[in-house]
């Protein structure tokens, strides 16, 4: 938690949701439309959502 207000929006999700944000396996809108997820000021979402947007998904390379 943080004390002082210097930021612009505040979002709040699990770990095991972030993890599937940083590898680009599920977008933030979708995390925050099933209520995964928690925004401050819905009017950056789009922003938040662009911020962790990828134009390649993950591909596993590991032969098996």
């Amino acid at each position: 938690i943080v004390e002082d207000e210097d930021y612009d929006v505040e979002i709040k999700l699990n770990i095991a949701d972030f993890s599937s944000l940083l590898v680009c396996a599920v977008t933030f809108n979708s995390l925050y439309k099933y209520g995964r997820a928690w925004i401050s000021d819905e009017s950056y979402l789009k922003k938040i959502n662009n911020i962790f947007a990828s134009d390649q998904k993950p591909i596993c390379m590991t032969m098996f």
